[in-house]
């Protein structure tokens, strides 16, 4: 296992609720491919995040976190080799509340935005700007996430 302290963990966004998904979404390589389902939430009339799924470099991928439902959106972003990401804002509800991680947005090469436009915005802090993936919890939703930068 990599050594943590190369790499930022940013705070989680979103709610309290979902199963911890550890060390499933992040990686020392860098991130390749990033899938993203989104569409209204489990019990609830607004948009979230439903499900994720990284690629890595050395070729190997995460599992799905997340159950996105068949009516889900899908959309994806492919990083060329050595593409930087220049920002990257979460969206999502209060840290304690029983609400979910809204929309992921980052800028590399091209622009990338994926859910709804509901609950608060937080910038992440980018390192130097090599996405190695995510950390947060899941279950019928992506309850919460943060994105894991290398230093």
């Amino acid at each position: 296992m990599p050594n943590k302290k190369d790499f930022i963990f940013n705070e989680l966004v979103g709610g309290k609720g979902g199963n911890d998904f550890g060390d499933a979404l992040w990686s020392d390589k860098p991130v390749k491919e990033v899938e993203a389902w989104y569409g209204h939430a489990w019990g609830a009339d607004f948009t979230v995040l439903k499900g994720l799924k990284v690629h890595w470099e050395d070729g190997r991928s995460s599992p799905m976190v997340g159950h996105p439902s068949g009516d889900a959106l899908h959309t994806s972003y492919s990083f060329a080799p050595n593409e930087r990401v220049r920002w990257m804002t979460l969206n999502g509800a209060d840290p304690g509340s029983e609400g979910r991680c809204d929309a992921i947005r980052f800028e590399a090469n091209n622009p990338f935005a994926a859910g709804g436009t509901g609950g608060f915005q937080r910038h992440e802090n980018p390192g130097n700007h090599v996405l190695h993936g995510f950390v947060g919890r899941a279950e019928g939703d992506i309850d919460s996430l943060g994105a894991v930068f290398h230093r």
